[in-house]
Parts: structure tokens; sequence; C-alpha cells
């Protein structure tokens, strides 16, 4: 950990063991040196570190082991460094693998006290920096003279000004965006390798500090074997990552001279001193640094290079991945990127895989200098490496590209000389063009296309020029080509501020002799090489009749400048075609330009329907306030379609007076314009006019009444409700009262608190004496679903008028919760008449089904005694429906039992499924045998299939 001197260790750690380790007891002597205190952990700390330790070293010592334990810090000082140093001490008391010795003092670094050690241990250091130059060659001599070096944790916080000695560590330190207080997600690098051996090939999560680690961390020279996760969202998303943050090395071995050195960056928590996985990886760290425990520290980079080398299809990329990560994790450094660029060329020129080849060659593109291009340029004539070398050699810039590409194209051959061809058409060489220009009328067709395509790719004045005298002498599919290459000349000349020059090759190529796509594109070009002239241009199209180019033209109308004048073009709308027209006026709406809205209008006037029906949707685009009469009055009549396209352009039309002017329309408007501008104003949600459809629902027509009705659901207030309810009273028919009911229903939930939702619907229920209005009052009280109505509906029950009680049991079976479960239960049980228990009964099931906090076996009951209520297969089937969603065996057994009964086999079908798959992990004998019923019954074929790959998957 880094942290300003300030900062206070906050850190609650948990005594976690991700991974667990057997220990044993064995004996190790150690020794503090003069002047060197330090804090000791707890006895029950101590014997935690004791018992996660490991009982026996993973190697033999081949002679006795001296450990130093340097524990100074000239910056942050570490709480865990007593820690750290206890761990290691109990490590070798109990496996006899080392004795240690505790220093904190510089001199301990001396050539001749160095020379007594085997390896030094880095503990949590900071700031260390070795100003006697003795010292630091000595403990260089140290370490490649073959002795071993260990740090853990903030080691790598330490030789900012030291080059030789951060090289030795394997990096340094660059911020910790993952703090102690996290549990981040590891990855196992290299789960084959004996330093890992102590988790068991699979990644983990922990609760520490990982440190970034910069330069000169490379995994050139480090042999990496253990990183964060960057899949995790969790690593990815902690604060302060940076996109650059690709390999977090946490752990890793390497070579330094003759010596070896082990890093782990694990060790800032306490709690990390007695998990047993990350002490068996210490220990077998510092065995490894010792020389006793033999172990590969060939770098990850070689490792990745050989086994691409050898890739072949087909096998798993995980080595390439590997490599591209490397790759990725180097991109900000050229440098390094230089030197690994060279290894991979080297291989390129050796016995490596064409599939590892190829993926050197890809990566080759992404990063690649023109230092690859002499050994990319070798492989440019061959008939299996050509399309490689091109894919990298066309990403990469530079002059030197250009001219290998020139050089290869004589030698080439057939689809080789066309990709080369290609490339060069593909980078604009105009260099090339030269060379190009003749193969334009090669022998060999394919490379004559290929030539055409890259001069129009090319575009300058010399491949313009080839392509025109082409224009004149080729024919078929090579000319078509030709006339497309050169429409690209001209688009590059546009690009490049010619318009003059790319007016005259698009002038060119629009006249009747050539294709319709060419002079299409033609027409475009002449539109964007001189805007200004944009509905001229236009306007001579449509005018010359030409069927084929007037969708063309009328395509083009987006791309006039909204500032141009587009009268003449919007004067020519009755000329054309009932398709022009239509597309006319989609595009003039597109354009969203006002001016254009007397076209429109007129439009709508139209002999054609089609022509009516497209000005009628322009209108929702170009229309005002002004339009909305016209609107109302085309919903109100019409065809379908023209009614359906007017209502969508009204409730669509904008303008700051549009709302204003639908509800100062309401009053005096016919019945059928007025319940169409009733219905915009809802569907508008124009809250200005509930006053006036108050009014209008008491209109004297019907359909007026019930669209004002409809509307006030969306802009009632819940002041409103008074009236509202008022209106379901005095509904003179079933369909306009439940209209109401629906308003009345969603206005009230406008209300916040929900124990205030029925209290407008009880107060007018009380004086209320006819069944029917009651009925529907009653039931619009279910639907709100406020408790404080329960006491009215559980009354409602027991009236004496069975439509009463049968308006309370269709209230309480639409109920939101299972609160008045009980209530239709009783029903189900007792009531004599038929039809009151059947709904009951239903509602019971229903309410059954909704979330609760009851336990499953609770709910099972209650379907139980559903089933046993229930004497049709309607409400059998109800009950199996949603014993589906019971996750218990009892379940599973009541639906299996169904299984044999013809009317409900494919609902138990169903239910032992989902049963099925919420119980099978936990419960595998009983969801087979019961899935194996199924398949023994089941003549779902489909079903079936599912099923048993379900059963083999459990296998």
């Amino acid at each position: 950990m880094k942290e300003k001197d300030t900062m206070k260790y906050r850190s609650k750690v948990k005594n976690t063991v991700l991974i667990t380790i057997a220990a044993a007891g064995a004996v190790v002597f150690f020794t503090i040196l003069p002047g060197c205190s330090r804090a000791v952990p707890s006895e029950k700390e101590v014997r935690q570190i004791e018992e996660a330790a490991p009982a026996e070293a993973t190697a033999v010592p081949v002679q006795p082991r001296k450990l130093l334990v340097f524990t100074r810090h000239e910056g942050f000082k570490h709480s865990s460094i007593p820690y750290a140093t206890r761990a290691i001490e109990l490590m070798g008391q109990k496996t006899g693998a080392y004795e240690v010795v505790v220093s904190k003092d510089m001199s301990s670094f001396s050539p001749e006290n160095l020379a007594q050690f085997d390896a030094v241990f880095f503990n949590n250091n900071t700031q260390l920096k070795f100003e006697d130059p003795v010292l630091r060659q000595s403990l260089l001599d140290f370490v490649k003279g073959g002795k071993g070096v260990v740090g853990i944790h903030a080691a790598t916080d330490n030789f900012y000004n030291w080059p030789e000695a951060a090289e030795m560590m394997g990096g340094l330190f660059d911020g910790h965006p993952w703090n102690s207080d996290g549990t981040w997600a590891v990855k196992i690098d290299d789960p084959d390798h004996p330093l890992t051996a102590a988790f068991q090939g699979e990644g983990f999560k922990i609760n520490d500090e990982i440190y970034r680690t910069k330069a000169p961390y490379s995994r050139e020279n480090l042999r990496v074997l253990l990183s964060l996760d960057m899949a995790d969202t969790t690593n990815l998303n902690a604060k302060d990552v940076r996109p650059s943050d690709k390999d977090v090395a946490i752990s890793w071995v390497r070579s330094y001279g003759q010596g070896r050195v082990f890093y782990c960056s694990l060790g800032h928590n306490h709690h990390l001193f007695w998990n047993p996985a990350v002490l068996r990886h210490y220990l077998d760290g510092i065995q490894f640094a010792l020389g006793d425990l033999a172990a590969d520290a060939t770098p990850s980079l070689d490792i990745a290079l050989a086994a691409t080398a050898a890739y072949e299809y087909g096998q798993s990329r995980e080595p390439l991945t590997e490599l591209g990560n490397i790759l990725q994790s180097a991109y900000d450094s050229p440098e390094v990127l230089g030197r690994i660029q060279q290894r991979l060329l080297e291989l390129l020129q050796s016995e490596a895989t064409l599939a590892g080849k190829q993926f050197i060659c890809k990566q080759l593109s992404i990063f690649g200098t023109e230092e690859a291009v002499p050994v990319l340029a070798t492989m440019l004539t061959g008939a299996t490496t050509s399309d490689m070398a091109r894919y990298a050699l066309e990403r990469i810039p530079g002059s030197a590209v250009d001219g290998a590409f020139r050089k290869a194209l004589p030698k080439a051959r057939g689809k080789v000389k066309v990709g080369i061809i290609n490339s060069l058409g593909q980078r604009r060489d105009r260099q090339s063009v030269a060379t190009l220009r003749p193969l334009i009328h090669d022998n060999n067709a394919t490379v004559a296309m290929a030539a055409v395509a890259a001069l129009g790719r090319i575009a300058d004045p010399q491949a313009t020029e080839a392509l025109a005298e082409a224009r004149g002498k080729t024919t078929g599919k090579l000319r078509q080509l030709v006339l497309d290459s050169y429409l690209k000349c001209a688009d590059q000349l546009v690009i490049q501020g010619e318009q003059r020059r790319a007016r005259t090759i698009y002038q060119q190529l629009y006249v009747s002799s050539e294709p319709v796509p060419i002079r299409a594109a033609a027409l475009r070009g002449l539109i964007l090489a001189d805007a200004g002239k944009a509905v001229e241009e236009i306007v001579n199209v449509l005018r010359g009749g030409d069927p084929d180019m007037e969708p063309v033209a009328i395509g083009l109308v987006w791309k006039i400048p909204k500032a141009q004048n587009i009268t003449a073009l919007t004067g020519e709308l009755g000329n054309l075609s009932v398709a022009g027209q239509v597309q006319l006026l989609v595009a003039l709406a597109d354009r969203d330009d006002p001016a254009c809205l007397d076209a429109a209008l007129a439009a709508t006037g139209s002999d054609n329907a089609d022509v009516r029906i497209a000005a009628l949707k322009a209108l929702a685009a170009l229309g005002d306030d002004s339009t909305v009469s016209l609107l109302a009055q085309a919903a109100a009549s019409g065809s379908d379609a023209e009614r359906e396209a007017a209502r969508e352009s009204l409730n669509r039309l904008r303008g700051p007076e549009t709302n204003t002017a639908i509800v100062a329309g309401i009053p005096q408007a016919d019945p059928k314009v007025k319940a169409e501008l009733v219905r915009s104003a809802g569907e508008r949600r124009i809250s200005s006019a509930v006053e006036t459809l108050l009014k209008t629902a008491k209109d004297q027509d019907p359909d007026v009444r019930t669209e004002s009705i409809k509307a006030l659901k969306f802009i009632a207030d819940p002041d409103e409700l008074p009236a509202l309810i008022g209106l379901l009273i005095q509904a003179p028919d079933d369909a306009e009262r439940q209209e109401a009911e629906k308003t009345v229903v969603a206005v009230a939930h406008k209300i916040p608190r929900k124990d205030r939702q029925a209290k407008a619907v009880l107060d007018a229920l009380r004086p209320v004496k006819d069944t029917i209005v009651r009925g529907s009052l009653l039931q619009v009280l279910g639907k709100i679903g406020d408790s404080k109505a329960l006491p009215t509906l559980r009354k409602a029950l027991k009236d004496r008028d069975a439509e009463i009680k049968l308006a309370a049991i269709r209230a309480l079976s639409d109920w939101p919760t299972a609160e008045p479960l009980a209530d239709l239960l009783t029903v189900a049980r007792t009531s004599d008449n038929e039809i009151h228990r059947v709904l009951a009964l239903r509602g019971h099931i229903r309410l059954t089904g909704l979330d609760s906090d009851r336990p499953e076996a609770e709910t099972l009951r209650l379907y139980q005694e559903a089933m046993g209520l229930a004497s049709a297969a309607s409400e059998k089937k109800m009950v199996l429906s949603g014993l589906g969603n019971v996750g218990t065996v009892a379940a599973l057994e009541l639906a299996t039992g169904y299984l044999d009964d013809s009317e409900l086999q494919q609902e138990a079908e169903a239910a032992v499924g989902m049963i099925a798959r919420s119980i099978a992990s936990d419960h595998p004998q009983e969801t087979r045998e019961a899935l194996e019923k199924v398949l023994q019954v089941t003549e779902n074929d489909q079903l079936r299939g599912q099923i048993q790959q379900f059963i083999d998957q459990m296998k």
C-alpha cells in the first residue's frame, strides 16, 4: 500500500480462508539483528498463522538455507510488516526450509554480511534508496551470482532512482485502484507452474490491496503467475482504473543473472498471513528464490511466442490470446513494442505454422512499424503467406510499404497479383498508377478488374485520366466497374474542393446511354458538388418525365440545404405520378419546413387515397394549430386508413397554440369531429381540457361521452374523482359504465398514499341503492386495492342480493395482494351458489399465486385444498399452472399425480417441468423420477426432447 502519511489504516479485514491446505509442525532457527525492534501479532493471530502455515516444504532443502528478512521502510509504514515477518518465521519453523534473520539495517547488504545468506526477503519496504554504491553493487552481485530475492506487496515501491534494482524486482509501484477494502477476482495465469499449485488451478477472490505496476514491468522479462481478472466487472469498475489497466500482474518469477526473483503484491491486509493458500504460495516462492524448488522462469512472452509458433487452426486460442494481451499491455511503450516486434519478425522467418504466422501478421497490422516491412515483403509473393502479409502491410504507415508492394507486383501471379493490386488501391498509392494503368486491359479479367477498382480508390488526376480513357475502351462488367471507379474519382474531387472538375465527370455520366444506377449516382454527385443548384437539378429531372430518375431525384430532396427556397419543387407535386407524389410528401415532411405546408394541404384534397394519406401524415411534421380542424374532420370521415393517418397527425401536431386550438374547437364541433378532438386531448395529455371534457362526458352523443371518459383517465387529477364517480353512477349502459370504472381506478391510483385511494369511492357508495351501480363501485374498489375497502367488500359478501355478492367476489378476486385470500376460500367452501363458488375458487387460486412471504409448504397446502374444491377441469388447470411455481418435492409429487389424467395431462407436464428446474440441484433423484414419468406419458415430441436433454445434463 502506498498512502500519504496522514492516512490511517481503516480496513476491517475478515478471517477468510479461500483455500484450505493441511499443516503440521517442523523446526527452524531465527535471529534478530541488534537494533531491530518490531511489533508482535497477538497470541490468537500467531495461532492462526501457525495453523495456516504449510506442514511441509514442497522441496527438501539441498543444504541449510538462510533468509534475510528486511523490514526497513523510508516511506509509508505498513502495519502488516510484523505479520509478514512472523509468518515467514513460522513457516521456516514448521518446515525446516530455512533459517530467518530479521533486519532493518542497511549495513545488512554489505558484501561480507550478505555472503552468509541464500536469499533476501523484502518485506513491505517503501522508498528504499540504497544511496551507498557499495551496497547497491553488493545486492546486484548477490543476485546475479546465483542467490535469490523475494518481495511482497510494497517491495515494488522502491528503487525509483536505481533502474537496475527496479529491473531486478520486475517493476515499480504505480497506484492501487483496487484498495484494501475491496474483494477482487484473481486469475491463475500459469496454472501448471509449481508456484501456483496452492491455488489448484482455480481463480479466486481475495480481500487485499492490489498494486498496479509500471515499467520496467513487462512480460518479456517476467513469468507472470497470478494477475487481476480484468474481465471481472468489479475489478474493471474500481475507482481510478485506467483504460490501459489490462495487465495487472500480482505474482511473478524471473531469472536475474544466475539468480532468481519471486514477487507477490499480496500482503497489505493482516488476514492474508493466515490464508493457507497464500502462505503456501509464499513458501514455494521463497524456496524457488533459495534455489531448492525447481521452477521454470522462462518469461511469459517467450512461452506465448513458442506456443504461437506451434499453433494450428482449430486448436485452443489461449496462447494467442495471451500474446495479444501482452502486446496490448505494451502499447504505451514504443521501446518494448519495438523489441517484441523484432521477436515476431524472427518467428515469421522461422518454421512457425501458417496459423501462427497469420496471427502474428494480424498483430503487426495493429502496432507494426516500417522496420517490419523487409520481412513482410518477402512473404508477399508466396501463395500461402501473401494475404497475411498484405493484411499487416496495408495498415502500417510509411512509404516503404508502398515501395514493397510496387516491387512485388511484377513478380506476382494470379490471386497473389490481384491481392497486391488491391492493397495498392487500399493505400491509394499514386506512384503505382503508371503500373496499374496498362493492367486495365490485362488478359486476366480478375487482374483487370482489380486494377480498375484500385485506380478508383487512388482517384488522383492520373488515375482519373486512365479511367476516363477506359470508359470508351471497355465493355460488359469491366466497363460497369470502370464507370463506378470513375464516379469515385469525382467523389474524391468533391472532397478535395474541386467541385467544377467533379461536376464535369458527373455530367459525362448523367446521360441516358448510361445504366440507371450510374445515372442515379451521377445525379447525386451533381447535387453534392453544387448544393446551390440542388432544387434546379431536381426540378429539371422531375419535369423531364423520366420514370427511372423520378424516385432518385425525390430521394435527394433531403440533400437540399434548409435555407433554399423550394417553391419550384413543391409546385411540381401535382404533376408527378402517384408514387412520386407520395414519395415527395414524405420527403417534404422529413425536411420539417413550414414552407411545404401549403403543398401538403393541397394534397389532402387529391383524388387518390394514397396521396391523401401521405399528405395527412406529412401534416404531423408540417402542420400547426391552423390544421387542427382539417385533421379532426379527416379523422371523423373517410376510409379507415385516412382516419388513422389523420388521428396520428393530430396527436403529433406541434406548435405552441395547437393544444389551445384543440380544446377551443371541442364545444362547437359536430359529434363525430368533437369525438376526435376529445380523443386527441387525451392522447396529447392536455390537462387544460379537463373542465371541457367533464362537460362533454355528459354530451347527448354516446361516442362523445365514451371518448371523454376515456380521455379523462389520462388527464384528470384526483380532485376530479367525485365528478368521475358521478359519471359512473349516471352511466346509461354497461359499456359506458365499464369505461367510467377504468377511469375512476386510473385516477384513484394517482393518489400518492395508497390508503387514501378508495376514500372517494367509499363515500359515494354509501347512499347508492341501485344494485348495478353498487356492484360497479364494488368492483372499482377491488381494482383500486386499498385495504380500507376490505371491510366494505367483506360486508357485501354477506349481502342478501346475489348480484351484490357476485360483485364483491369479483372485486376480491381482482385484489392486487393475497390479503382477502381467506374470504374467497370461505365462499368457495360454503356457498350454495355454483357461480359464486366457482368464481371465488378462481379468485382464490389467482391470489395464491401472487408474491407473498408465506412458506412454500403453506402455498402448497392452499393449492391442494383448491384442487379438492375444484369440480371442473378449468379450475384444476389453474391450480396446476400455479403449482409450477412452488419449488418443493411435495409440489412435484402433487403435479406428477395428474399426469395420468387426460384432461389435465398437458398442464401437469408443464408444472412438473417448471418444478423440476427449480429443485433439480437439491433433489436430483426425485426430479429424475418425475421427468421420466413425463417421458412415458407425453405425446409432445418437442417436450420429450427437452426433458431428455435436461435429464442427460443432470447426469
